[in-house]
């Protein structure tokens, strides 16, 4: 039993750890002035419009919002892991809502993080797109733990 301890412990402090490099990475790249952030979403534009011939503006804001899509999907997963962890009592509902809500306020702040920040704004739209990235992030995570759970009681 105590080695099953350990290695639970050793579970959730790895899963702290993602959760807090993944939000630090967003946190980074919010606080990159409007001109760099621009410049790392360019060198993915020039790529996909070197393969696909299509108006670069529009790829330039597709690449953007699917970056903070991204970013929080990771995010929602990551967290949905730390409520498993934290609040195992809850049902598979409630932890994808606590998942959910912290991801998300964490999504509002870091657009407001960016109303600070030079060339960069506070907006409501990436809020949104952001909330969908955890909502997903979470709903998945949740389902592989859920279909692990079910598997470790077949084997029982």
């Amino acid at each position: 039993m105590e080695n099953a301890d350990k290695l639970n412990n050793r579970k959730r402090g790895l899963h702290f750890a993602l959760t807090a490099a993944v939000m630090i990475f967003i946190f980074i790249q919010s606080a990159l002035p409007g001109d760099l952030s621009g410049a790392e979403s360019n060198i993915i534009v020039r790529l996909i419009t070197s393969i696909v011939q299509a108006d670069p503006e529009t790829v330039a804001f597709a690449v953007r919002k699917t970056a903070h899509f991204t970013e929080y999907m990771l995010l929602g997963a990551c967290l949905l892991l730390n409520a498993r962890d934290c609040f195992a009592h809850l049902n598979p509902r409630q932890m994808w809502g606590l998942a959910w809500m912290l991801g998300t306020a964490y999504a509002v702040t870091d657009e407001l993080h960016q109303r600070f920040v030079p060339e960069r704004s506070c907006e409501p739209r990436d809020m949104c797109i952001d909330a969908a990235g955890v909502a997903l992030g979470a709903l998945i995570m949740l389902t592989i733990v859920l279909r692990q759970r079910a598997g470790s009681r077949n084997k029982s």
